[in-house]
Formats: C-alpha cells, structure tokens, sequence
C-alpha cells in the first residue's frame, strides 16, 4: 500500500508540474486570438462595376488592368465583378453576365459606394478597393488602371486583426450551407461589423480574352456579427444557399455597419 501510495503521489505531483509549465508556454502563434501579437495580412477586396456590352473599350481596358493585376498577386486581390446593365436614352447594353435580380442589388451597392463622393456620379466601369474610399473611374488603355490600382494596393496590404475562418457544407447537388469562425487578433475586440457574402463563377469569355470572375450572387444588406472579444472567436451562420448553376467560389468580407468600409476579405473554392 505504501508504494502504491507514492506512486500515485509522485504521478499527480509531475502531472501538476506540467500542467502549471504548460500555462507559462508563450502563445508565438500569429494566427492565434490568445496571443496578444497575433496578426495575419490584409487581403484587398477589389468589387469592379461593369459592363461588358457597351462597344466603347473603357470596360475591356479596365477588366484586362484588374485580371493583370489578380494574376501578379492571386491571394492577396480578391477580384470580384459585379456586371450590370446600361441604358443610355432607348439603348439598352445588357451585359451577358447579368440577371434582373443582380441589377437591383448590384445597383443597391454601387450608389452606396458613389454616394460617398458627391462630385462623381454612377460610372462604368467603377472600381473600389476595401469600400468606398479608394475609387478609380475610367480607362484610357488596357494598363492605365493598374497603373492607379497597384501603388493603392500595396499601401493597403498591411498588418490586419482581424481573422475570417469560412465553413462550407454541401448539403446536396444545388445547395449549400455557409458559416464563418470571426476572431479579434491581437488585442482587437470585433464590434459594429457586418459579413457579407459574395458567390462568383468563372466565365471564359472568348472576345475578351479573360476568364472573369463574375459575382452570381451577393448577400445584401450583409450578415450581422455579435460582439467578440479579444482572444475569442464566434461562429457566424451566414445561411443556407440554393443555385441553379453553382458558383466556383465564395468570398467572405468583414464590413463596417454602413457597409461602406472593408476590413478584411477571404475567398475559397466551393467543393464541386
């Protein structure tokens, strides 16, 4: 008895000695909410109103800069094209990639963004990175818009404290489930933010020589996120989502309240 007696007691005193070391292990980790330094990088949101239809080259010019631009940096420009319709007097230019649905919520967003800079109206094409407040307007070559874009991007791709982590099920052929873990990095807590979400489909097209990412649907006003605090996450369920012709990815956007600030984005593949 006396043994087993000290074995038990020298068994729980070196199970408490490591457990009491464990609680001393710095947190190094960057992507973990517990560590105080953590931080991950800012993946830029870039949503690019066009039009495909018109015969003027401004739109084309435009899409070739944002697809040279994806290319040079595929994980950190997040590309997403909101293609809408154009009437001018009794012309009608209906994009291809449009749908009457999209036009009313693409249209919702757009003069959201616009109404931020009273003394430029509603153009196409329209381009902004992380919200309203980096606009560019027109194009005058196929590289005149990366060459604005690209010094912008790169001022914007900066230490971020904020962590989106998406959950996908696919519930069968047509519909699927969509959540997001949220997570304060550092010692930022999440409060006053949104989530909004953005399906796209990749469309090859032959006279434009680029294969688009064009958004088939976008969740509007955006997701409501309860406040978390530093150190923790929450699970946002964001819904459930049915399509007739299923998207190839998703994106995920953490948004001011006013949904005119982007603060930090994240995209991934759906499952076939």
């Amino acid at each position: 008895m006396g043994f087993r007696f000290v074995f038990k007691t020298v068994v729980f005193l070196f199970l408490l000695i490591v457990l009491e070391s464990c609680k001393d292990l710095p947190r190094d980790n960057l992507f973990d909410p517990q560590n105080p330094n953590s931080f991950t990088n800012t993946r830029v949101l870039v949503e690019a109103f066009v039009n495909t239809a018109h015969p003027s080259p401004y739109n084309t010019w435009a899409l070739q800069s944002l697809h040279a631009l994806q290319q040079k940096y595929p994980h950190e420009f997040i590309l997403c094209e909101y293609h809408r319709d154009i009437q001018t007097d009794t012309a009608t230019y209906d994009d291809p990639y449009n749908t009457g649905d999209n036009q009313i919520v693409f249209k919702l967003l757009q003069d959201r963004y616009v109404s931020r800079h009273s003394n430029v109206p509603r153009v196409m094409p329209d381009v902004y990175l992380n919200g309203a407040t980096h606009r560019f307007v027109g194009a005058y070559n196929s590289w005149s818009m990366q060459e604005q874009i690209e010094p912008v991007f790169f001022q914007l791709r900066t230490k971020n404290y904020f962590k989106l982590e998406p959950v996908i099920k696919k519930i069968d052929r047509t519909t699927l489930s969509l959540k997001c873990r949220v997570a304060g990095l550092g010692k930022q807590t999440v409060r006053d933010k949104r989530l909004r979400v953005i399906f796209l489909k990749e469309h090859w097209d032959q006279t434009l020589s680029l294969n688009l990412s064009v958004v088939s649907k976008l969740v509007w006003p955006s997701v409501s996120v309860p406040e978390i605090k530093n150190g923790s996450y929450k699970t946002v369920d964001l819904g459930r989502f049915n399509f007739k012709n299923w998207p190839d990815r998703v994106v995920v956007a953490l948004v001011s309240t006013d949904e005119s600030k982007v603060f930090q984005s994240v995209y991934t593949d759906l499952p076939l």
